[in-house]
């Protein structure tokens, strides 16, 4: 009886460990998500102090982060071979990818037609759109890259599948080249939006990924729990050398800062010890305010783009109109999620 409680016990402790860890970095989430929003729909002119300049300042980690986080704990879907775990994984993009801006464009353009205004290269955006993410919508880029490397690392998988590893990293270093030396750039110096605000971006969003996978094909934060208060700190020290100096030998290698900086924050916050919290309902809250940031990414420009003329607050660019922006798609993922919970379409909001 006693072995029978202790290998219970020893499950509850990893059950509570997975979930300290799934409880950073959803925090992360909800952060970097805001700070997005701010980025996107904050005026700079009233950034008046270092905290407010912050976001401005740090923009370069936000979605190299989201990159190693989503191909982190989709390892195993991608390792594992299942067909039904990846065709859910890819139903989990591109439900919202094709459905959200179909829903954006019709809202506008009946705006539009009944106000009297005629737009003659709709259909033409619409196109763009569904095909790289950037028409009238631009955020869905992310999205577009997520699922055109999803897709490569799937085939790269099935096909090497002992050596699967080796190829994504060795495509990463000729990718890394390219943008080194600045072929990536050369190629696309002679296209315009939207061709650069998506297609460009695929090369490092592809090591940005490739960083993510690696991490958990070595199960990184299962061996880091051992001794994680000593790596947060190395990295809130490298972070210091990086960040607090301008060190003009780090601009060439621009791409491995950004990687570098994000796996920290990535480490740091699944890592933080959330475990001493001993209250539940304090780790419902924080479960709760830190869901639906896949929803708040999406809907977020189209909330401007309703209230920019209603809400001062949005309307003026203020901090507190980032806020109310956030909580109002909050809300929509919160009821969406809770009116599709046992349907596809809750991708939407989630």
């Amino acid at each position: 009886m006693e072995d029978f409680k202790s290998i219970q016990f020893k499950k509850f402790q990893s059950i509570k460990l997975k979930k300290k860890l799934y409880l950073g970095i959803e925090i992360l989430r909800m952060f970097l998500s805001f700070l997005i929003v701010v980025i996107h729909f904050f005026n700079i002119k009233f950034a008046t102090t270092k905290l407010l300049r912050f976001p401005f300042n740090a923009i370069d980690y936000y979605i190299p982060t989201f990159f190693i986080i989503s191909f982190y704990f989709n390892y195993k879907t991608f390792s594992s071979r299942n067909i039904n775990k990846i065709k859910e994984r890819f139903l989990r993009m591109l439900i919202p990818y094709y459905i959200w801006p179909t829903i954006f464009f019709i809202r506008y353009h009946c705006f539009n037609y009944l106000n009297g205004i005629i737009e003659n290269d709709k259909l033409k955006n619409l196109y763009y759109q569904y095909l790289i993410g950037d028409g009238f919508h631009g955020v869905f880029w992310f999205l577009f890259n997520l699922i055109l490397i999803s897709l490569l690392i799937t085939i790269i998988i099935f096909l090497f599948k002992k050596n699967y590893l080796l190829i994504m990293i060795i495509i990463g270093i000729i990718i890394y080249a390219f943008e080194f030396f600045g072929y990536n750039s050369q190629f696309f110096s002679n296209y315009n939006h939207p061709i650069l605000h998506s297609i460009m971006k695929l090369s490092s969003s592809f090591i940005y990924s490739i960083s993510g996978f690696s991490l958990g094909f070595f199960n990184i934060l299962d061996y880091f729990n051992k001794f994680k208060i000593k790596v947060i700190l190395i990295f809130l020290f490298s972070f210091y050398l990086i960040l607090g100096r301008q060190n003009i030998w780090l601009i060439k290698f621009n791409i491995i800062k950004k990687d570098f900086i994000s796996i920290g924050l990535f480490l740091i916050f699944a890592l933080f010890p959330f475990d001493k919290i001993k209250y539940n309902f304090i780790i419902f809250i924080i479960k709760q305010i830190t869901s639906y940031t896949g929803g708040v990414y999406y809907l977020h420009p189209e909330i401007y783009s309703i209230f920019k003329y209603n809400l001062n607050p949005i309307k003026n660019r203020k901090l507190s109109g980032c806020i109310v922006n956030y909580l109002f798609c909050y809300l929509i993922c919160f009821f969406g999620s809770k009116a599709f919970k046992n349907s596809k379409l809750k991708y939407l909001f989630i």
